[in-house]
């Protein structure tokens, strides 16, 4: 399946396009996974943005405020941050990092496409290469430091999926502890652990974090599992349409699993979980140094991993393997 030059909202887009997905990726607007329509059920995967016409920002602009939608990379930061060691200390990086405002080069070879994007506030090359292999999004990145100071980096998948009432977030059984990332309105207390998946919210009620709530509940969350992943999958069961879409990725090279979740309360009209592999956890790269995990860049280093997203009707699966069949 050779990429095709398409459009989404007006805006240039490589399209992916097999027998199951149809992917589009907006290379001027941070490489971002546009859209995931998954074919036999018509199903747009992604959480969209209402409106025609795409929401540019500016480069560190408010990411709530532009096309806050389908799945963008978050690095070197999740949170907005100032760099502390030299010779950075000071660097602002925006919020969710850099590279989703930023345009990727990019270049077709075959059935794959490479984008790249270069760090504003620090030296470092971003690169992604993508291809789609029948129910399966294949993406293989690097990120380069051209520096010879060691870097404090943070890689994050940010990808807003549509929600659905009763959707489960599936990991595997041994992963039972999490920690608060976000003082919300279900988890209120920052850094507290709570046991996986049923937790006591801030009313001393029950709620199984693990299963999406009904839209326009007032619920948003963002935690971590504690400590490094046991395997590298997680993933998404929407029972109301009997699917799974499953993410697949090297634990040793993505040590951390967040996830975001929206139901209402926070952000008008939005209805999306985000399943968060990531290389560094608790959202900023000054909160990963002082909790101990913190993802580095060695001096003119590289560090490589992949990430596997699948999707598949059908029963709940028990798992995936490393290179995204489900189990």
């Amino acid at each position: 399946m050779i990429p095709q030059i398409g459009l989404y909202k007006g805006e240039e887009a490589i399209v992916f396009e097999s027998e199951t997905l149809m992917v589009k990726i907006i290379p001027g607007w941070g490489a971002k996974i546009a859209s995931i329509v998954f074919k036999p059920q018509s199903h747009e995967l992604l959480w969209q943005k209402e409106g025609t016409v795409y929401q540019k920002s500016s480069y560190g602009g408010n990411y709530v405020e532009a096309e806050c939608s389908g799945f963008d990379d978050m690095f070197p930061s999740i949170n907005r941050c100032y760099y502390q060691d030299y010779p950075w200390a000071g660097a602002e990086i925006p919020d969710h990092g850099e590279v989703w405002s930023l345009p990727w080069k990019y270049e077709i070879d075959k059935d794959r496409v490479t984008f790249s994007v270069h760090g504003i506030r620090l030296p470092y090359t971003l690169q992604k290469t993508i291809f789609v292999k029948n129910n399966t999004i294949c993406i293989a990145y690097s990120a380069s430091n051209h520096s010879p100071f060691d870097m404090d980096t943070i890689w994050a998948a940010h990808p807003l999926f549509n929600a659905s009432p009763g959707m489960e977030f599936v990991v595997p059984a041994v992963m039972n502890t999490i920690v608060n990332a976000y003082a919300g309105a279900v988890i209120s207390e920052y850094g507290k652990l709570y046991d996986f998946p049923i937790i006591e919210d801030r009313t001393g009620g029950c709620i199984n974090i693990a299963v999406m709530p009904e839209e326009g509940t007032t619920c948003y969350a963002k935690y971590y599992f504690a400590g490094r992943v046991t395997e590298g999958w997680c993933l998404l069961y929407d029972k109301m349409r009997n699917l799974n879409i499953g993410f697949s990725f090297p634990k040793e090279a993505v040590p951390y699993l967040g996830m975001w979740m929206h139901a209402g309360g926070m952000l008008e009209g939005h209805y999306n979980i985000a399943p968060e592999p990531a290389t560094g956890a608790m959202d900023g790269i000054d909160l990963a140094r002082a909790w101990g995990t913190m993802g580095e860049l060695k001096a003119f280093g590289t560090n490589k991993w992949f990430l596997n997203i699948s999707v598949r009707e059908g029963e709940k699966a028990a798992g995936l393997h490393e290179n995204g069949d489900f189990i």
